[in-house]
């Protein structure tokens, strides 16, 4: 069985339960009143209730999900891409989940609107149309130094190293690409640390010649 999933398609799913549920909660209130002749004032009150019940149990239902993912990084890795695949010269981008040879899910780069790259869950750069989120020779050193620094902490007792791209494109779609994760000793994807480094100066390049080439440095 493939046990890929989008968490997109996830959330969406999710809401559309919600949806349903507030659905049958509503009108079984109305059954209720129509066959028992309850006060309207109390069916708004047991409505209230019910909605309120519903949306508690939905906050609860989100919230164990993202303790249990952060908990377990195999199992976040299992719901986001984990390789992005690109050339300087080619319009396509490709995304593939964990060891899978064949991409995705492909976006073009007039598509995207915004790249966020994410170290251990801390934004460290953005580019978009924005004045000050281009690229240059400058950003690139400092991204850099933010890559080595984490570079030398240890990895022990379990630690978590992740390195994560936020790509939005039109209609704030986003797709969310784990390039880089390790928990202790263990690599759980496919590049080493420097390589997954490496590879981001071109993408960040790219990126920014294509959405906002004003504030684009000439390498």
């Amino acid at each position: 069985m493939n046990k890929r999933f989008n968490i997109k398609a996830t959330a969406l799913t999710d809401i559309l339960i919600f949806i349903i549920t507030c659905l049958t909660a509503f009108v079984s209130c109305s059954v209720f009143a129509e066959t028992r002749q309850v006060p309207l004032v109390e069916i708004n009150y047991s409505l209230l209730y019910w909605l309120v019940l519903i949306i508690l149990s939905f906050l609860i239902f989100f919230k164990v999900k993202a303790v249990i993912l952060k908990s377990n990084p195999r199992l976040l890795l299992i719901s986001l891409y984990s390789r992005i695949d690109f050339k300087s010269n080619v319009t396509t981008i490709f995304l593939y989940n964990l060891h899978q040879a064949r991409p995705s899910a492909e976006i073009t780069l007039a598509q995207i609107k915004q790249s966020e790259i994410f170290l251990n869950d801390n934004l460290i750069n953005t580019i978009n149309k924005n004045e000050n989120n281009g690229f240059s020779k400058n950003i690139d050193k400092t991204l850099q130094n933010i890559f080595d620094a984490e570079s030398r902490f240890k990895m022990i007792d379990k630690r978590i190293r992740k390195i994560h791209l936020v790509i939005t494109c039109q209609r704030n779609r986003k797709f969310i690409v784990c390039v880089y994760l390790r928990e202790g000793n263990y690599r759980l994807t496919r590049e080493p640390y420097q390589d997954v480094v490496k590879s981001l100066t071109p993408w960040c390049w790219l990126v920014s010649r294509t959405i906002n080439p004003e504030n684009t440095e000439i390498q």
